[in-house]
């Protein structure tokens, strides 16, 4: 009996190991609910995460897309200014110096609500030779060689560097042009960007661009008939042209809604109030205007020399040769009389200024 009650399994032992597995089922699905809890916490802060992150790049879609219509539409609405000129015209350096320069050094995002185009070729003549150019201008081939010396300019560098170093050169005095750009490349800080420049307007280059400057002006219609010319948009009106020639500052002001950096109200009004009356004189530059008259030298003006646009025409070489044969010392004669009459002139505005 004794030993069938040792090998006799407990009563409780049953129980005991059922007890047991309950036990260790209750510990299992604890374990799991707490497990897939915090699964459910970090998907749901994950969601969140994206969604938030997902917002914040539709925001930052939807802002860029804004600025880059809004850019759009100024790129589309501001005006676009030609500025035609020859290097050696006394009232296109002083427009220049007076008036464009001190603007976009002033205005520093200006190009933003303008856009500016220097043309340098004015009252000059261009000719076919080969696959290259010859040119005859009204003060003779120094200012030839000026305006190749700023056609590359414009080319080589930047809008707002181009514009400042093309000004440099023409306030600089005498007709050494190589060294005047090399100098205002210095005082500009461009001096790593002098040696193209340099070999353009040293090779052919120099002339394709100048002979590319004729074309577009004498595309015009109409075409310029004195310098500086300018136009605006294409269309060439004296209220526009006096406009920007006297006040290129609030011209700029007037485009941009006084936004442009460096205007303020007192400048948006005075351009407001004289772009109503239609009158943009400048006492101190009024002298100067009668000079744009004088600059025609040939008897048939700037057309005479290109017939088509698209394509030089050689057959108008001769004839103006002849005409230039008879009439060379005639055209010096008043040439003279004109360059008296600029120093005098500038000499008057020099006067003002200093008062």
């Amino acid at each position: 009996f004794f030993f069938l009650m040792i090998r006799r399994p407990p009563r409780s032992t049953q129980s005991r190991s059922s007890a047991a597995s309950d036990v260790y089922k209750r510990q299992v699905s604890t374990q799991s609910t707490w497990g897939d809890t915090f699964m459910v916490t970090v998907t749901r802060k994950l969601g969140l995460t994206v969604v938030l992150v997902v917002l914040l790049l539709e925001v930052g879609t939807a802002v860029r897309l804004r600025a880059s219509n809004q850019l759009s539409e100024r790129e589309a609405k501001k005006p676009v200014v030609d500025y035609y000129y020859e290097s050696l015209c006394p009232y296109c350096k002083k427009v220049l110096a007076k008036s464009i320069l001190p603007a976009i050094t002033k205005i520093k995002d200006w190009n933003q609500y303008v856009e500016l185009n220097l043309v340098p070729f004015g009252n000059a003549h261009v000719f076919p030779e080969g696959d290259s150019f010859r040119f005859t201008c009204q003060h003779g081939s120094a200012e030839c060689q000026g305006n190749m010396v700023q056609a590359c300019v414009l080319a080589k560098l930047p809008t707002q560097q181009g514009i400042l170093m093309a000004g440099c050169i023409e306030k600089g005095k005498g007709h050494r042009w190589g060294e005047l750009a090399e100098g205002c490349a210095q005082s500009l800080n461009l001096v790593d960007k002098f040696k193209p420049i340099q070999d353009c307007y040293e090779g052919n280059e120099g002339k394709i661009l100048l002979a590319k400057h004729a074309k577009k002006q004498l595309s015009n219609n109409p075409k310029p008939n004195y310098v500086p010319w300018v136009n605006v948009n294409g269309d060439h009106t004296e209220s526009l042209e006096n406009s920007i020639e006297d006040n290129f500052e609030a011209f700029i002001c007037k485009a941009s809604d006084g936004k442009a950096d460096g205007c303020d109200q007192s400048t948006t009004r005075v351009v407001k109030a004289k772009v109503q009356t239609g009158s943009f004189k400048a006492d101190n530059l009024e002298k100067l205007r009668r000079l744009k008259k004088s600059a025609i030298p040939s008897k048939k003006g700037l057309a005479s020399h290109v017939e088509n646009a698209e394509d030089f025409d050689d057959d108008d070489e001769d004839e103006d040769e002849n005409y230039d044969d008879e009439n060379r010392d005639d055209e010096r004669e008043d040439q003279s009389e004109d360059h008296e009459d600029d120093r005098d002139d500038n000499e008057d505005l020099d006067n003002e200024d200093d008062e």
